[in-house]
């Protein structure tokens, strides 16, 4: 029997990259035909349950947030409610580490297949030291749960060889289990609904007549934002004139403001908050810079790629190399603010138009195959198979 009604099960419901693909995903199972629903265990920050019919909140009476005894409380009505959901889908799909232990013991009890979705790697994510996010003992549990929790389950969904290959080694696994399988992000153009709410005073910086590099992510540690303050005094050094364009916000925008005011290059460096929609000024950037410490699948490239815009990363673990293609599709550098710099300088020279515009049309040719009408095939043969228990 073809498989028919999917559950997807979330933790905290964002607008972040792993949960706007797990959108996507569900939109194209609906239009294949499957029947879709969504349960946010803990908390619904966007409120779509409130108007996606789609999606069930079991915890919305007992708030946000809250003591560690009300999240135990909200996990064991998470489980209670994704058990009920379970027992009438073929296939549950745990979109995140913390919901796949919600979905698991939910599936243990209901004999409903489930699907782990990783969207992380392992090599890169363990270059952040227990206590360097949050507390010691959060950092610690949360590595129990990526490590050791996720691997054991036998069916797993990867966004890159690469992390595929990574869980694989840190499990000490010869060789990648057939249940867990490479399949594509599905990626969706303008899937964001909210206006953009810093375009306005980005056009007022590109109406300075130079070119405006974008940084667009958390203000947190993975993003190592502080090197592209020092590739931006490093090209300031170099005698190429741009402007840079901050756009995101997080748990480290104090640190930021303050060496974006001490910085040499301050006068060209532009902090535009959070956007709920930055499409619109990705749009407009002369390229998009990214200095994580580590990247499964940034659907940002792809965004970049779909607009025609040119990226330049570091080559950090795992996905700008293997999303930009060993500089096929993009400037891939050593991690360090004078190689950014260079890269940028390379492509903002008189020759370097030219060569930008060869590997945005790679990068548009490269995200066609993740588009959901080539994409989605790849999906339903690994749900035709996990449903009747090939792997």
């Amino acid at each position: 029997m073809a498989v028919r009604k999917l559950l997807f099960v979330f933790d905290n419901m964002d607008l972040t990259g792993s949960h706007r693909v797990a959108l996507n995903l569900m939109d194209a199972a609906a239009d294949a035909g499957l029947t879709c629903r969504g349960l946010v265990c803990m908390n619904d920050n966007i409120r779509l349950s409130e108007r996606d019919h789609r999606f069930s909140w079991p915890n919305a009476a007992l708030g946000r947030g809250g003591s560690l005894p009300l999240k135990a409380l909200k996990a064991v009505c998470a489980v209670w409610q994704t058990w009920r959901l379970a027992r009438q889908a073929d296939i549950v799909i745990a979109v995140c580490p913390p919901s796949a232990v919600v979905a698991s013991i939910a599936c243990s009890v209901s004999r409903t297949p489930l699907i782990g979705w990783v969207h992380y790697d392992v090599e890169g994510r363990r270059r952040e030291p227990v206590g360097s996010t949050t507390s010691r003992l959060r950092d610690w549990m949360q590595d129990r749960l990526y490590y050791s929790f996720v691997p054991r389950l036998p069916h797993l969904a990867f966004v890159s060889d690469a992390a595929s290959r990574s869980m694989a080694k840190g499990r000490r696994r010869r060789s990648v289990p057939p249940g867990w399988q490479v399949l594509p992000n599905l990626f969706v153009a303008g899937c964001f609904e909210e206006a953009s709410a810093s375009l306005e005073r980005f056009e007022g910086i590109k109406a300075l007549g130079e070119p405006v590099l974008l940084f667009l992510g958390r203000l947190a540690h993975q993003k190592r934002w502080e090197d592209t303050i020092r590739a931006a005094e490093e090209l300031q050094r170099l005698g190429v004139r741009a402007q840079w364009v901050f756009l995101g916000d997080g748990p480290q925008r104090s640190a930021f403001l303050n060496m974006l005011a001490a910085s040499s290059a301050r006068d060209r460096l532009h902090w535009l908050g959070s956007d709920p929609n930055p499409r619109p000024v990705l749009a407009r950037a002369s390229a998009l810079v990214l200095t994580s410490l580590y990247e499964a699948w940034p659907t940002v490239i792809l965004e970049a790629f779909d607009l025609g815009v040119p990226v330049v990363s570091y080559d950090c673990p795992s996905g700008p190399s293997e999303m930009l293609g060993n500089q096929e599709r993009g400037w891939l550098t050593s991690e360090n603010p004078k190689s950014l710099a260079a890269a940028v300088a390379e492509l903002l020279s008189p020759g370097g138009t030219e060569e930008a515009c060869r590997r945005t049309e790679a990068g548009r040719s490269f995200v066609d195959a993740h588009r959901p009408e080539k994409a989605m095939a790849a999906w339903l043969n690994y749900f035709d198979h996990v449903h009747a228990g090939r792997f």
